[in-house]
């Protein structure tokens, strides 16, 4: 008995798991859940932002080939690049905005799509691109709601400068637009000391070099 008692004695016993107390485990439990999900809200504006791309890729592209072949526009190309720096300034405020969709938002859409059809059905390519920015507009409204709309609301507003002004529009301005750098250069030329004759928009200077003022100066 002494022996048979030392040997069950000896014996190792298995060793028992650590359970933690059931509040403890649901605290792990709600973490990893808040861990899983969390990212999960930004799935939505990124699957929104890819099918927004994929819309209005032929729209982009031509924006593209104007802004390297005009002058007037080629600025345009930086817009976006801007655009992003700007958000990435105000990240931190951005940051401390409640997200809470909007459905004003969907309103705003709505009214980007039926300038896209009205461009697609009059052949006004102005109002493609102008429906663009009004539906990225709406979109930051639907998902991001009020305070982020409003926290990035010139931002938004600054995106209209990417868009070529229409050919009526451009006409009518950029004739006074170039007149008027012109004159502003011949003043400061000639308080600067230096000589000059003008011709319309073109600049003799020391009644030698011929300046002539483009029209994307003036645009």
């Amino acid at each position: 008995m002494s022996k048979r008692s030392r040997g069950e004695t000896g014996r190792a016993l298995p060793r028992r798991l650590a359970v933690p107390p059931p509040h403890e485990a649901g605290q792990h439990r709600s973490s990893g859940s808040w861990t899983r999900h969390a990212f999960r809200p930004w799935l939505v504006p990124l699957a929104l932002g890819i099918v927004l791309l994929w819309s209005y890729w032929p729209i982009v592209a031509s924006l593209y080939r104007d802004w390297q072949r005009d002058d007037n526009y080629s600025v345009g190309q930086l817009v976006p690049l801007a655009a992003l720096y700007l958000l990435w300034c105000e990240r931190h405020r951005l940051a401390k905005c409640r997200l809470a969709p909007c459905w004003w938002g969907a309103g705003l859409i709505l009214i980007g799509q039926a300038a896209r059809f009205f461009g697609l059905l009059f052949l006004y390519e102005s109002a493609e691109r102008y429906s663009m920015v009004l539906t990225v507009t709406g979109l930051v409204l639907l998902v991001a709601g009020r305070q982020a709309f409003w926290q990035t609301r010139w931002i938004l507003v600054f995106l209209f400068l990417m868009v070529p002004l229409p050919g009526r529009v451009h006409n009518l301005i950029s004739g006074p637009l170039q007149n008027l750098s012109t004159a502003g250069a011949v003043v400061t030329l000639e308080l600067s000391g230096v000589t000059v004759i003008r011709e319309g928009n073109t600049m003799l200077l020391n009644d030698g070099v011929a300046v002539a003022v483009a029209e994307a100066c003036g645009c």
